[in-house]
C-alpha cells in the first residue's frame, strides 16, 4: 500500500516535471506559439508590402506612359503652369 502511494507520487512528479519542461524550456510550446504568431504577422506585412510595391510600379508605369498623368503631377505637386496660363495669388484680408 505504501509502495503504491510512493509510485503514484513519483509518477506525478515525473509527469509534472515533463509538462513544465515541455512548456517552459527554451524550445517549449509557449515560445513555439509566440514565434508562430510572429511569423503570421510578418507574412501579413510581406503581403502588404508586395501590394504597395505593385501599386507603386503601376504609378511609375503610368508616369512613364501617360502625358495626362505627368501633367497632373506637374500641376499638383510642382505647381507648374501651361504655356498660356497665368497664376494669380489671392490673399485674404
Amino acid at each position: 500500500m505504501l509502495g503504491s502511494k510512493i509510485k503514484k507520487i513519483i509518477f506525478l512528479v515525473i509527469i509534472l516535471s515533463l509538462l513544465i519542461f515541455l512548456f517552459f524550456n527554451e524550445y517549449g510550446l509557449i515560445k513555439y506559439f509566440r514565434l508562430k504568431s510572429e511569423i503570421t504577422e510578418l507574412n501579413m506585412d510581406i503581403e502588404r508590402s508586395e501590394l504597395e510595391m505593385e501599386q507603386i510600379k503601376m504609378e511609375i508605369d503610368s508616369l512613364k506612359n501617360s502625358l495626362i498623368k505627368i501633367e497632373k503631377v506637374a500641376r499638383e505637386k510642382y505647381r507648374m503652369l501651361g504655356e498660356n496660363e497665368h497664376a494669380f495669388k489671392v490673399e485674404k484680408k
